[in-house]
């Protein structure tokens, strides 16, 4: 089965193939309908389909991963972190290929939340260190690997 994030590699590429607009596979389908061919349908019906079985296979995952006390590690972190940054490309919101341009895309968008709330972004990241520290501190290392870039 491929993961959320090959799935977005692959999503892409077609995208870009079929000169499609980079929306979730949903509402693509949804405003595509009438006017794409067969095939396009058949592919997209396909993908959504494997998109949600790899979707729950991951959320599936992280549910079992956490300790017998209910507590979450830093793998169970590391995967959210990673299928928030996921859904974020996958919704047509990342412009690249790589993990970490996509993060950086994801911060900025991040940011300008912030500033429409009047949150101050730098002291939320200051508080997010801390909690970093700490959960590194009790939980070492998150041994969580991905594969390169989406």
């Amino acid at each position: 089965m491929a993961t959320t994030t090959e799935l977005s590699t692959e999503f892409q590429n077609w995208c870009n193939a079929n000169a499609m607009r980079q929306i979730s596979a949903d509402e693509l389908l949804m405003s595509v309908r009438e006017t794409a061919t067969p095939k396009q349908i058949e592919y997209l019906e396909d993908f959504i389909t494997r998109w949600d079985e790899a979707q729950a296979f991951e959320d599936q995952a992280v549910r079992e991963s956490t300790t017998g006390t209910g507590d979450i590690t830093n793998n169970d972190r590391a995967l959210l972190a990673h299928s928030a940054l996921s859904t974020f490309v996958n919704e047509g919101n990342g412009d690249s290929g790589e993990d970490e341009t996509n993060l950086q895309d994801l911060l900025a968008d991040i940011l300008h939340l912030c500033d429409a709330q009047g949150w101050d972004f730098d002291h939320l990241l200051a508080r997010a260190r801390d909690h970093h520290q700490e959960e590194t501190r009790v939980d070492p290392k998150a041994d969580v690997h991905f594969a390169e870039g989406r």
